[in-house]
């Protein structure tokens, strides 16, 4: 019977690093290992609900569990099969698996606040070092598998589209990012290995918040400017149904984009759900005014709060190293500026490409980036460069320290 999931996949990088294996046998176990995780993988990576939210469905029923129960069944299904053949592959050698601080200490050495474990008299071997890992990573995958199983026989749960969407998406993340872990952690017994160079696809849902961060941007900018433009003088009732118009159909176009899924199920449905609240005020024979207030003052406060909460905390660790870069070359630019004006402007060009990652996290970046980026190409004034370099560097401060 054909797999009903995408066919999985093995980076170039991937295959490398099994390939520093040194003993055959190992290496075999290993290999056997990384296709299971790819075939569980891209089971776990079908759990995507863009869509679902515009769909109104019955409040306490089981409508949509009904429907998406098979397709899940078949994602555990993968799962268990992975944890059966990575015990299979690297049986327990007597010792019993151990809790997650062991698998951080595996990982990451002892922890500060912990004994450090006695040194052992000789160092382990490989086999014995992978065995160890694939123990605690399988104890831990296999516990969050029945975990999520005894979730979804709650009734309240399934019954709540809003809250399953959302804890089926979860679950989806833990799950990846647990697996990526779990082969990094094995192929780093041999190597040095980073997760993203292994597996492309972990960097693709930050690629995908930032995508998303500026789309909001925008239509924050645009629904805010008509909530201003409501709040002074009402203009003629036709101008008020094209800012409705134009506002759902933007909304319409972010809820159709791939990188939607970095957003939570809830605030799907709440954008969903303004579209066709604007669809019904903008299409009624006459216009109610203080309802298309109430409707888009909501919706720009709603959308700030996935700016200012959802996205950042999503991004806060990339946010970070993009705003410690760009102050890098920033206060280079501002050493050479006068001497080397040429190698000061590409050096401020570099912060640019860097700030424009953090598009609509913050207004204060957003205008020093533009200001910075209307540098390019024109004959400057070293005082303005110097002023703009230090408003970027005053507007940049708080990410950079984190």
């Amino acid at each position: 019977m054909p797999s009903q999931f995408a066919e999985p996949t093995i980076s170039a990088a991937l295959s490398r690093a099994i390939n520093q294996v040194p003993d055959d046998g190992l290496k075999l176990k290993v290999d056997i290992l990384v296709a299971k995780t790819a075939r569980a993988l891209a089971a776990a990576r079908s759990i995507q609900f863009a869509g679902y939210e515009d769909r109104e469905m019955q409040e306490h029923s089981l409508e949509l569990w009904n429907e998406l129960a098979p397709r899940f069944g078949a994602v555990f299904k993968e799962l268990n099969a992975l944890v059966d053949a990575a015990l299979d592959l690297f049986p327990s050698s007597g010792k019993p698996a151990t809790a997650e601080d062991d698998l951080l200490e595996a990982a990451f050495g002892p922890s500060a606040a912990r004994t450090p474990a006695p040194v052992p008299s000789s160092p382990k071997s490989p086999h014995d070092a992978v065995t160890e890992l694939i123990q605690n990573f399988a104890w831990i995958l296999k516990r969050d598998i029945q975990d999520e199983m005894k979730k979804l026989r709650e009734p309240a749960l399934m019954q709540q589209q809003v809250n399953l969407l959302g804890e089926l998406e979860g679950f989806r993340d833990k799950v990846v990012g647990g697996m990526h872990a779990m082969v990094a952690s094995v192929l780093g017994v041999f190597d040095d290995v980073e997760v993203e160079t292994l597996y492309p696809q972990a960097n693709e849902r930050i690629e995908m918040a930032v995508s998303m961060r500026r789309q909001v941007a925008d239509l924050v900018e645009q629904v805010e400017s008509h909530v201003a433009a409501l709040r002074d003088a009402p203009p003629p009732a036709a101008d008020v149904r094209g800012m409705l118009g134009s506002d759902e159909e933007r909304t319409g176009q972010i809820l159709q984009l791939n990188a939607v899924g970095t957003l939570r199920a809830a605030d799907r449905v709440e954008m969903a759900r303004f579209r066709r609240e604007a669809m019904k005020l903008r299409q009624a024979a006459k216009l109610d005014l203080t309802g298309a207030r109430h409707l888009l003052d909501g919706f720009s406060k709603f959308l700030s709060s996935v700016q200012t909460m959802e996205l950042t905390e999503l991004l806060q660790s990339h946010d970070q190293e993009v705003a410690l870069e760009a102050v890098q070359f920033l206060t280079r630019a501002e050493q050479v500026i006068e001497q080397q004006p040429a190698q000061g402007l590409l050096l401020l060009a570099h912060a640019g490409r860097r700030v424009s990652r953090l598009y609509g996290v913050h207004p204060g970046v957003d205008s020093a980036s533009k200001a910075l980026r209307e540098l390019a190409g024109k004959a400057v004034d070293i005082a303005e460069v110097r002023q703009r370099i230090d408003a970027m560097l005053l507007a940049l401060e708080s990410f950079a320290a984190g």
